[in-house]
């Protein structure tokens, strides 16, 4: 990097700063992120570069400045990178959870029921869940599943116990820092630690609002797996929608022992799909950016 450009970098740093302490929890969108075949790639290239944009403008504003602009396309899947799933993203024998079938809802955009448009942002307290460092490791392994009572176990550990009702609860593996974040070929895909079956009813019982964690599909994936994506039906097909966070990065928050925070998160509104990106960030408790006269947070769902 030219000193240009590093005086460049920091103008940014500078004036993108926040006043306020927060966790951003996304990860970044390329090619390189690893993206499962069924949902197909990503592919970004650069639609015109400055020198175009100039002449672009010259052409069609009659400018005369010398001013460039630059942009770019993206073709990707919506369930890549830190995204939302909808209601809408799985079905059983036809119907989704609120009992329509798919005949009746699916459009060539989308679905014109419980697509991503149609959730609510989510605004309110959040809490961590590290069962990798309660377990003392940097990661768990493809295929271990984090049943009820090692969710019980961590929550306690961690003094969280109580705090899990209304909130959105993310759990870290130490899958995403292991297989992802280092480069597409770490193995990310081939299977996952992951919350099982009756870890997600246990949570869901104490009244989470949202779950979300640091894999690619939530719950853990074995190789010879037998029942698919059983959490994903508890969660999408149930009378209650319960949105699912995946590709969430809790590095951050793991490093510091945020156990307890307040969260903001909102998809992007595409019309009719199954699921958008999404930036949650994180604020420690205390930092609520929304506060009443009586000093304590105001959350709204």
């Amino acid at each position: 990097m030219n000193m240009s450009e590093a005086k460049t970098d920091s103008r940014w740093q500078q004036r993108s700063q926040s006043p306020v302490n927060f966790y951003n929890l996304s990860v970044p969108i390329s090619s390189r992120f690893p993206s499962p075949a069924m949902h197909g790639p990503i592919v970004q290239y650069q639609w015109f570069d400055h020198k175009q944009g100039q002449r672009v403008l010259e052409k069609i504003y009659g400018t005369s400045n010398g001013l460039g602009l630059g942009t770019e396309r993206i073709e990707m899947p919506v369930h890549v990178g830190t995204h939302m799933d909808a209601a809408c993203h799985y079905s059983a024998n036809g119907r989704l959870g609120d009992g329509s079938t798919v005949d009746e809802t699916e459009r060539r955009y989308g679905s014109s029921r419980l697509s991503i448009e149609k959730a609510n942002p989510l605004v309110g307290p959040g809490v961590l869940l590290d069962v990798a460092a309660y377990l003392g490791r940097s990661y768990l392994d493809a295929g271990e599943p984090i049943d009820a009572q090692l969710v019980e176990q961590a929550a306690t550990s961690q003094g969280v116990i109580d705090a899990l009702a209304g909130a959105v609860v993310l759990i870290r593996t130490g899958w995403l820092e292991a297989r992802a974040l280092g480069g597409p070929d770490l193995g990310y895909l081939d299977g996952e630690p992951g919350i099982s079956s009756n870890g997600c009813e246990w949570l869901i019982d104490r009244g989470v609002v949202a779950l979300g964690s640091d894999n690619h599909a939530l719950e853990v994936l074995a190789t010879d797996a037998g029942e698919i994506y059983p959490v994903h039906v508890q969660c999408l097909l149930a009378e209650q929608y319960t949105p699912i966070l995946e590709n969430v990065n809790l590095t951050e928050l793991s490093r510091d022992a945020v156990y307890q925070f307040y969260l903001v998160a909102a998809p992007v509104p595409l019309v009719g799909a199954s699921g958008a990106p999404i930036v949650p960030i994180a604020f420690p408790r205390n930092h609520g950016p929304l506060v009443s006269d009586g000093g304590e947070p105001e959350w709204t769902s």
